[in-house]
């Protein structure tokens, strides 16, 4: 579940960029170079193209194009930049009041200024609307306005990652409505009204398969406009999305392991990250719903069940690695020391559950977005790991974003196989996962010996802060709450006509542009 940013995959739609013509604007000046259009291919549809009502993951990309983010983060782990924000700082030494001042002059789509008042208006808003981050809104205690350009935002606690969680593409804070189209209750869902540099066109969008997006006439930069159109395209294979690229159909999708040689193969670029831990995270760590969760012996033995090594080489392809933890190597927490914590030890594991009192199994109920193959083929293997020491998945899937989030936001389940990014490293996964209201907590648990540690280490900087995630690192893996099982590169396909990808974990059209 992106960083915040988690990640799509994708239906065949009729579009205009079928045509040979395709790559080429209308109505360009006598004598004056066409603007290209770029298409891009999604596995699934959003759930909403409204960032009050969802933000995040898939929708993140959909909404990137006409809401540019206050700052931009390259990577995973990669550095924090401006972008609507011109700079940014903390304020103090506890990480609890964050600074930006934005560019001069900036516009939304409708023509009224991106102003302080105006990020103040949106973030309020954003706290009481209904995405799935909106509890990252509601971290912010105050903020302040001192200039028309400038706002400070006091957090009600200390929180490490918080100038994250303001980049394009990660929860939707940063990616700022007008107070217009909020206080006119526009529909966001038909039209849009950010300030990036493209709007949406409600006439060339086909809700479910195709969503276009022209320039934005107000955005700042105008030299940054690259592109005529975009267009987001959903197919949901990605043997089809890698076709429309060798046609020319398509100039940017994600890619998968098992197509990567063949994209290689016919000149299609490929790039990646190796930046999402795929796990089985356990959302009922406290035993609510399944008592056994509770005890860390059956956690401990769920993990020992798990051949990391083996699973990586076979989903990944190689391009992965296996891992017992969740900061990735070079990230806040990490500790070298843990890896391979849980080697594979069938035998050890019958005896934890033995030792548990569950020597004859049980029966665990987890949601999967099957419309992410590498996630749909981890369920399939954990699924014949697991059988081995009596545990049964029963596993619940979603086959498009909005019906897997439908199905994790019930609470209903113990566990889900998803991937995530993790930005900042350890600190990262305390708003997507630990946080009582996190994306990743559907039951709203408070894990003792973690959430409080976690909100102390927020505020402590340098090498105390670091040794500081490092313990929690610990107590996270010894205690077994997740099973962590490999890291998986974001991989990128894209035509040679496009330059700047691949530029983050996620598709983000505002950074691309025509290779020269």
């Amino acid at each position: 579940m992106r960083s915040p940013r988690v990640i799509g995959a994708m239906v065949v739609c009729l579009c205009a960029a079928l045509s040979p013509l395709a790559g080429l604007s209308a109505g360009a000046p006598a004598g004056a170079a066409a603007k290209p259009v770029l298409t891009m291919a999604l596995a699934t549809p959003p759930t909403s193209l409204d960032p009050l009502v969802g933000s995040g993951g898939v929708n993140g990309v959909f909404q990137a194009p006409a809401y540019q983010g206050l700052l931009h983060l390259e990577g995973n782990g990669g550095s924090l930049g401006p972008s609507l924000a011109a700079s940014f700082k903390w304020i103090g030494s506890n990480n609890s009041k964050f600074q930006i001042v934005l560019h001069p002059g900036l516009k939304f789509a409708d023509g009224t200024p991106l102003n302080s008042a105006a990020v103040k208006t949106f973030a309020e808003a954003f706290a009481a609307g209904t995405s799935p981050f909106a509890y990252v809104g509601q971290e912010v205690q105050s903020i302040a306005t001192p200039n028309d350009l400038t706002d400070v935002f006091t957090l009600k606690a200390p929180d490490l990652s918080f100038p994250t969680l303001l980049a394009d593409d990660e929860t939707g804070l940063g990616n700022i409505v007008s107070p217009q189209a909020i206080t006119e209750k526009a529909d966001l869902q038909a039209s849009s009204d950010g300030a990036g540099p493209y709007e949406l066109s409600q006439a060339n969008t086909v809700q479910g398969s195709t969503y276009t997006f022209t320039p934005n006439p107000n955005y700042f930069d105008k030299g940054a406009v690259k592109y005529a159109e975009v267009i987001i395209r959903v197919i949901a294979d990605p043997n089809t999305a890698l076709a429309a690229i060798e046609s020319g159909q398509v100039q940017v999708a994600y890619g998968t392991p098992d197509t990567a040689r063949q994209a290689r193969s016919v000149g299609v670029g490929v790039a990646s990250f190796p930046g999402s831990v795929d796990a089985l995270f356990i959302t009922d760590d406290l035993g609510q719903l399944t008592p056994a969760l509770k005890n860390v012996d059956v956690r401990k033995a769920i993990n020992y069940a798990i051949d990391r090594k083996a699973i990586a080489k076979a989903i990944t392809l190689g391009t992965g690695s296996p891992t017992d933890q969740m900061p990735i190597p070079g990230s806040l927490g990490y500790l070298a020391s843990l890896a391979n914590s849980y080697p594979y030890n069938l035998a050890k594991a019958k005896r934890l559950m033995a030792q548990a009192g569950y020597a004859h199994g049980l029966t665990l109920t987890i949601t999967v977005p099957s419309f992410m193959s590498q996630l749909a083929n981890l369920d399939q293997v954990l699924t014949t790991e697991l059988a081995k020491i009596g545990i049964t998945l029963q596993s619940y899937s979603g086959a498009t974003f909005p019906a897997f989030i439908a199905l994790e936001n019930s609470g209903k389940y113990e566990g889900v196989i998803f991937s995530f990014p993790f930005p900042k490293g350890l600190p990262s996964t305390v708003p997507l996962l630990y946080s009582p209201n996190a994306v990743g907590n559907p039951r709203h648990e408070i894990l003792p010996d973690v959430l409080p540690a976690a909100q102390a280490a927020e505020g402590i900087g340098g090498t105390k802060g670091a040794t500081a995630w490092q313990a929690i690192n610990k107590t996270i893996v010894s205690e077994a709450l997740e099973v962590p099982i490999e890291i998986e590169p974001t991989i990128y396909f894209y035509a040679k006509s496009v330059h700047g990808v691949p530029q983050s974990l996620t598709i983000d059209p505002d950074f691309m542009s025509p290779s020269k």
